[in-house]
């Protein structure tokens, strides 16, 4: 999962941090308006490489200020970016010990669920 700037915030100096911290910032609101337009910022910012799902997934799990129902919207899309993305963050997850309903609400107090049916299935 190493690669993403957003991950190396101990390695940078003072300024480094803040200009970081500004663009991290800037990325989220971007992304929660448009999550293609946010992953672009992030790639062309050397924050994200959008190429790596398992990057992109640990992103969206661990990224305070990320919106609920674009991570939604991101999972249960059917294109191969997005079908890629959720095998990715579902590979994140650690279901040990749980029965199938504790891994479903676990998994499903991460993001909110799309409303459409197929984006509903996609996700199960």
């Amino acid at each position: 999962l190493s690669g993403g700037a957003w991950e190396h915030g101990g390695a940078l100096g003072v300024e480094e941090r803040i200009q970081m911290t500004e663009k991290i910032e800037k990325g989220v609101v971007i992304w929660n308006n448009s999550w293609r337009k946010g992953l672009r910022y992030f790639h062309e910012n050397g924050i994200l490489d959008q190429d790596e799902p398992l990057q992109v997934a640990a992103f969206m799990l661990l990224q305070p200020g990320l919106d609920k129902r674009t991570i939604g919207t991101v999972l249960g899309g059917d294109g191969e970016k997005e079908l890629s993305l959720l095998n990715a963050y579902v590979k994140l997850l650690d279901f040990k010990g749980l029965n199938i309903e504790e891994a479903l609400r676990y998994m499903l107090s991460l993001f909110v669920i799309p409303g459409e049916g197929q984006k509903i299935n996609r996700i199960l």
